[in-house]
């Protein structure tokens, strides 16, 4: 009787697991598209060198 709960548990709990990690996923991935399309637009206005990077953060 034991092992059949905590199989139930071990499978919620999985789940769960997957959720998050697709719901993180899809959070991180939007960061960083919002980063690299801000970057053209805040970029454009400095010199060459600074051009060259990728994503630009503001600090």
């Amino acid at each position: 009787m034991a092992s059949g709960a905590s199989k139930s548990a071990a499978f919620l709990l999985l789940f769960l697991n997957i959720g998050l990690y697709f719901i993180i996923t899809v959070i991180a991935s939007w960061a960083v598209n919002h980063g690299i399309e801000r970057t053209h637009e805040t970029a454009s206005v400095l010199s060459t060198p600074a051009r060259i990077f990728p994503i630009y953060f503001p600090l």
